[in-house]
């Protein structure tokens, strides 16, 4: 087996030269996991107002499957990319952050279904989730909008 020579950087005068490469690709990388973030918030949006809209529209009770599944991916996009952006939050103290974040999800899911629970008592099932269906592709375009931006200050 020939004997390779993995260089150090400190084996060269021109470190730099072995670094660029790789500070290039990780900037490239990092502008494309921005690309997707706010393309699964905007995604979400949809798959979740999607499945509300079917619910409202649904005639037949099969009509429940694919609004099922267009709900739980939209779910399962919204909160990997609302975690993701927990961990980065404060890499200092990302324990805390991980812990905050995943508190106020729940509480507020709590709370969602305590709320839809009057709402339904009140003003019935589409208006839940015709509000649902309005309200969550928004949502999606808002968090991706703010995304955006903050990425974009640095």
């Amino acid at each position: 087996m020939p004997d390779v020579h993995v260089p150090k950087l400190d084996d060269h005068e021109d470190g730099a030269a072995h670094v660029a490469p790789i500070s290039a690709h990780r900037s490239r990388r990092k502008s494309i996991v921005t690309i997707a973030l706010e393309i699964a918030l905007i995604g979400t949006g949809v798959f979740l107002g999607l499945a509300f809209l079917l619910l409202i529209a649904a005639n037949h009770w099969l009509w429940v499957l694919p609004a099922g599944w267009c709900a739980g991916f939209g779910y399962y996009m919204l909160h990997n990319t609302l975690q993701i952006n927990a961990t980065q939050m404060a890499p200092q103290a990302r324990g805390t952050a991980v812990s905050l974040f995943a508190s106020f999800f729940f509480l507020g899911q709590s709370l969602g279904v305590w709320f839809a629970a009057i709402v339904i008592d009140r003003l019935g099932v589409f208006a839940v989730f015709g509000a649902s269906a309005l309200l969550l592709p928004l949502m999606g375009v808002f968090f991706s909008a703010r995304l955006a931006a903050r990425l974009r200050k640095g």
